[in-house]
């Protein structure tokens, strides 16, 4: 598992990409702005942005993406498992365990303690 994990590490910082913020159009324009920081595609027929312009923010394309290889993991190099109950937990081998918000307290411990038998990492204990 360690040797699966260093290649990934490496897959991704030898194909990790620099990409600049995606900025909305307009954003901070003037002090009065209420144009919000989030990611909005661009849609007129006019728009500078939607027409690549230099001087304008980049837009997010698909070579900003991550590798296949890396593509969905955690930075720990394993994947993600949501964990509703404890029955969850005994099936479960070689992942990180992530415990869904609703889980109340009572059953929260159970399952921490199934994880710690199974020796998997909780990422929300």
């Amino acid at each position: 598992m360690a040797k699966e994990q260093a290649k990934t590490q490496a897959v991704k910082r030898a194909k990790k990409k620099w990409h600049p913020k995606f900025a909305r159009m307009n954003l901070g324009r003037s002090s009065r702005s209420r144009v919000g920081e989030s990611w909005r595609r661009p849609r007129g027929i006019d728009n500078k942005q939607k027409r690549r312009c230099a001087y304008v923010p980049s837009r997010p394309r698909i070579g900003y993406g991550n590798p296949k290889e890396i593509k969905h993991l955690h930075p720990c190099g394993l994947h993600e498992a949501l964990v509703e109950n404890p029955g969850q937990v005994a099936k479960l081998q070689g992942v990180v365990v992530r415990i869904a918000s609703g889980v109340g307290g009572k059953k929260r411990k159970v399952i921490i303690d199934a994880c710690v038998k199974k020796n998997l990492r909780v990422l929300n204990a």
